[in-house]
């Protein structure tokens, strides 16, 4: 039961933690257009959209990785890896989904290709409950 609820606050929480850390990225760095309403104009904000609101789409994803397995390793009692692989290898879906609706520079599908489960993972590993803690 908690490596449910670990995987369900963990997933809640790391789309939480993606979607501010976009938005606070495109309030310090704003684009030169308006947000698109239709979907044939985002190829065009991409291109007009700052390096560091890109950058900071890139930082959304290791962190929204990191604090998720976090959250899930604490919950789910700091002993098993398994929520957060479940958590961070959906959020690495969703971010697929995302780059694939709206196009993104390869660097960008990189980044964000390899940030999410290894900064999950990194969660895990640095607060995990060692056997001598026991």
């Amino acid at each position: 039961m908690k490596n449910i609820a670990a995987v369900l606050i963990g997933l809640i929480i790391g789309v939480f933690v993606i979607s501010f850390t976009q938005w606070m990225g495109n309030l310090m760095f704003p684009c030169d257009l308006p947000v698109p309403k239709k979907q044939s104009g985002w190829p065009e904000y991409m291109l007009h959209l700052p390096f560091m609101a890109k950058l900071f789409i890139i930082i959304s994803y290791g962190l929204g990785g990191f604090v998720s397995g976090t959250v899930a390793t604490f919950i789910q009692g700091r002993t098993d890896f398994k929520p957060i692989l479940i958590i961070t290898c959906v959020l690495q879906l969703f971010t697929w989904m995302s780059m694939t609706i709206i196009p993104h520079p390869l660097w960008m599908w990189i980044g964000g290709t390899i940030t999410i489960i290894p900064c999950g993972y990194w969660a895990f590993w640095r607060f995990r409950l060692l056997k001598h803690e026991k």
